[in-house]
């Protein structure tokens, strides 16, 4: 287990979470909605253009390393 530095990219802005290796990305990405004040339900986690779903896996197995960037994106509606 070692500690990593997780970084998001939303609306231009960056946020950087502190995480374990361990730690699933499920509770990473709620941390981040939490931290953002999003609900998880309206945005989407892509990295290098791959949507990424809530999983169940830890960061480790995902292969997530030290300063490792996520894009998230919201989900808006056009001409509603």
């Amino acid at each position: 287990m070692s500690n990593l530095a997780v970084i998001f990219d939303f609306s231009g802005n960056s946020l950087t979470l502190q995480c374990k290796s361990n730690e699933v990305i499920d509770d990473v990405f709620k941390r981040f909605c939490v931290k953002a004040q999003l609900n998880i339900n309206d945005v989407t986690f892509y990295y290098n253009s791959t949507e990424l779903k809530l999983s169940g896996k830890t960061l480790e197995a995902l292969g997530v390393k030290n300063l490792f960037r996520f894009s998230v994106v919201g989900k808006t509606v056009v001409g509603a």
